[in-house]
């Protein structure tokens, strides 16, 4: 996907100096610069949310973040937890698993890191929770290992007597095999190789959750190695595991895979990671989130961090199917019968969204139609924990208002979110410096502002890399040629040379709005 720079948009000749006249004919100022870009960061509809919004947006207001960099990460990790205990069933024929991507995309101190360390948090306790029994499983191992030792050499004497005697031996009994070592269950694992992530999944059949503070240091890795990483991690999102060949050791293989994914990562990174991908489908497959900087505030609300816990704490309650083969599998839950007609409806309209769209616009809406389903099984199992009612075992079935409700994060949020990653991501870095200036000064409401006053002094602006003249300078040439600035009639500056200052295009305010 490209976007045409700002930078090279704009009327001729914006760089004359000139007075403040609130009088004068300006231009109208580039609408994508005034819009905060290509594409505005649509507000997250936190009803959609359900039973879980109070507490996703209080843990966001105690930690000055946006609740973009709570909800999302919320999902992510009850379906992480979730993992193998449950599917949807969205027609015959048509299961999805739990498992959702979320990619937070922000500058650094944006907000991303401090909410999530809270979930992470929550996230180790369930972990350490559900180890607790180690101790005795071992001991127990070794219980059955000796037994296991006892038939071993019962059965090797008779093999050999039989032998000695000129008799076909028995096969080994089964209980003559070891059993195989407990180990601690993991839920939250983070930089991997694909080899070891391979091995995690084969010994954690309920599923795990990556956290990534750099999803680029992820992508940006795939076949670094020589192996078919994004192969890998496409065939996981989809359940299936992909064995993996190791030089020693074999082949590592298992029934499903189960791999929730969340992380972080800076705008520049996206436009580079967008630029150098082929249209496999694997970005499309992440749930982005890029909203606007929330106001820094002192004084924040307390949170009951334990709430985040005991949510994740009652999804890994939700127990896997067994067979009478001991094999592991998830339990279907059906979409309820007006859920499904909502589904379908739906599903409708994104196919001819799909249909008109491009490039990773069009791998996003293609792929948005299972993700939807999986939110909805999560919004539903999450309803389900915050309530602490209901059946032990969980709800029966997807209901109609957890699919209305994922269908309309869809529509009011996540598309117009990857649209506006997918365009502006691939915006110049200039350009969304430039977009940072301008939503400051649409902040502070001034008519005029010099050049130093924006990074250097004890009142300066603080903006995210702007910290240095010549960054701020290439900002300023920017909004100037998008007719949103322009350069002030010079006069002789403290130290003789003269001051840098611009004027602002009164169109940018409302009227009367703007003070010096």
């Amino acid at each position: 996907m490209t976007t045409e720079p700002i930078s090279s948009v704009g009327a001729q000749g914006a760089h004359r100096p000139r007075p403040y006249d609130p009088n004068e004919n300006w231009p109208e100022p580039d609408p994508r610069l005034n819009n905060g870009g290509a594409v505005p960061a649509p507000p997250f509809p936190i009803e959609c949310m359900g039973a879980v919004g109070p507490f996703a947006l209080g843990l966001a207001q105690s930690r000055g973040s946006p609740i973009d960099y709570v909800a999302v990460p919320l999902l992510v990790f009850a379906a992480g937890v979730v993992g193998g205990a449950r599917s949807v069933g969205v027609r015959r024929g048509w299961v999805e698993g739990a498992s959702l991507w979320g990619m937070m995309v922000g500058a650094p101190s944006s907000g991303k890191s401090p909410p999530l360390t809270a979930l992470k948090r929550a996230l180790a306790a369930v972990e350490r929770d559900a180890g607790a029994d180690l101790s005795l499983q071992r001991r127990e191992h070794e219980a059955r290992k000796i037994e296991a030792q006892a038939v071993r050499e019962r059965w090797e004497n008779a093999a050999k007597s039989a032998a000695n005697a000129g008799r076909e031996a028995l096969p080994m009994p089964e209980a003559a095999e070891e059993p195989p070592e407990p180990k601690a269950p993991r839920l939250a694992i983070g930089d991997v190789t694909t080899e070891k992530l391979a091995r995690l999944i084969a010994d954690n059949q309920r599923g795990l959750v990556m956290i990534r503070d750099e999803l680029a240091g992820l992508i940006g890795n795939f076949g670094k190695y020589g192996g078919e990483d994004a192969p890998f991690y496409l065939s996981a999102y989809s359940g299936d595991f992909s064995p993996v060949d190791r030089v020693k050791g074999g082949t590592i293989t298992a029934p499903a895979a189960r791999l929730s994914i969340v992380g972080g990562i800076q705008p520049d990174k996206v436009q580079a990671l967008l630029a150098g991908r082929a249209n496999d489908g694997l970005v499309a497959r992440f749930l982005c989130v890029w909203p606007d900087r929330v106001r820094r505030v002192w004084d924040v609300p307390a949170i009951d961090e334990d709430e985040a816990e005991a949510l994740l704490s009652r999804l890994w309650s939700l127990a896997m199917n067994k067979n009478e083969a001991g094999e592991l599998s998830p339990r279907v839950l059906p979409l309820s019968s007006e859920a499904a007609e909502i589904f379908a409806a739906w599903w409708q309209e994104q196919g001819a969204k799909a249909a008109e769209a491009s490039g990773f616009m069009a791998e996003f809406l293609g792929k948005s139609d299972g993700t939807c389903a999986r939110v909805a099984l999560v919004l539903e199992l999450l309803d389900w924990a915050a309530t602490k009612g209901g059946p032990k075992d969980g709800p029966d079935e997807v209901s109609a208002d957890a699919v209305e409700r994922a269908c309309q994060l869809f529509d009011d949020y996540f598309e117009p979110m990857a649209r506006r990653v997918y365009a502006d991501a691939a915006l110049p870095e200039v350009d969304r410096k430039a977009i940072a200036l301008l939503k400051e000064i649409k902040r502070r409401k001034v008519r005029t502002f010099n050049v130093r006053e924006v990074y250097r002094g004890e009142k300066c602006w603080r903006l995210a890399g702007l910290a240095q003249a010549n960054d701020v300078e290439a900002a300023c040439a920017v909004l100037s040629d998008a007719d949103c600035i322009a350069e002030a009639e010079r006069t002789p500056g403290a130290l003789g040379r003269p001051a840098k200052n611009f004027v602002v295009n009164p169109r940018l305010f409302a009227k009367g709005a703007a003070r010096e």
